[in-house]
Formats: structure tokens, sequence, C-alpha cells
């Protein structure tokens, strides 16, 4: 259920959006019920236990646009995002060390911005995400896996910082 049927709103039309405080009254908005179902979260702290974000914890889930994961998560369980297919943009904490195997895999992200301080992208990691354009790893540290980007046949643009290890010795390995 998206919580537009509670509403008699279908989620199959346009519908127009307004508000009126006394004295003020927007301009109102058409706005397309599938911009209506976007659905950012935070993801939930009762799913991290000692820094670390429940294996599975969000997968198959294709209401979820956004997510933002808060500050103190350590580690990203494996799959835990796989098979998003909406989700487009995801925020990850300064304090992330590791993300785990499938984690994002299949999700819909366009872009992807790793934290300096992430010491470990697992293999396939950011398998098949069919929309991912753009990455950003900036710690000269981090180890990324054999494919942690692999599949991602829009991915055209990339920083992978200096000090990325020596024993990838084709970027055909990275993806």
């Amino acid at each position: 259920m998206t919580g537009l049927e509670d509403n008699n709103i279908s989620p199959e039309y346009d519908y127009t959006v307004g508000f009126r405080i006394e004295g003020f009254t927007s301009t109102a908005k058409t706005l397309n019920s599938s911009r209506a179902l976007e659905k950012t979260i935070m993801v939930d702290d009762g799913l991290i236990a000692d820094g670390r974000l429940t294996e599975g914890a969000y997968a198959e889930n294709e209401d979820i646009t956004e997510v933002v994961i808060p500050e103190g998560t350590k580690d990203i369980g494996e799959v835990a995002f796989f098979g998003c297919s909406a989700l487009r943009t995801v925020s990850l904490p300064k304090s992330l060390r590791i993300i785990r195997e499938e984690a994002f895999g299949e999700s819909g992200l366009e872009k992807v911005r790793i934290p300096e301080e992430t010491e470990r992208i697992c293999e396939k990691a950011f398998f098949s995400c069919q929309e991912l354009k753009s990455i950003d790893v900036s710690g000269k540290n981090t180890i990324i896996e054999t494919d942690a980007f692999g599949d991602c046949p829009k991915l055209t643009e990339g920083f992978v910082a200096a000090g990325y290890p020596e024993e990838y010795t084709f970027w055909e390995e990275l993806l």
C-alpha cells in the first residue's frame, strides 16, 4: 500500500496539491503520482548492531528512492540494499569502514561517493547497478575488491585516489 489509497488519490494519475494558511496561499503544483511515491529513509537504528547494518535489512524494497545511513555506522552488511531498484541516492557516513558483498547490488544508484575513511569495498558491493554513472573513492587506502563495480554499463565517470592497490594491473579487474 502506498498511502495514497487512504486519501482516495490514485497512484496512476496526476493531481494538484496546494495549501492555505491565513493570509497566505501557496502556488498549487500538479504532481505526477510517481513523484509522490518517492520515499527517503533514515536507516533505523534498530537494524544496526555494534555499528553494523544488518544483512538484507532493506533488500528488494522497491519503494526506497533515497537512503541516509547514520553516523556511527561502520559496516554495511551483505545484500543490505540488494535489489532496491528505485534507490537513486545514498548518503554514507564518515564512520563507514566496510561495504560488504552485494550491499547495493542491482540497485538503481546513479552516483556514489565513498567516504575517505572507508577501508574496504567488498567484491560485488555495487555489482549490476544499471543506472550507476559516477563513483568517487577518495580514500587513498581504500581496498576495492574485484568486481566491486562490475556490470555497471553506464559507469563512465570515476575518481579513485592515488595509492590504489597495485595488485590490480588492469582497470577491468575493478569493474
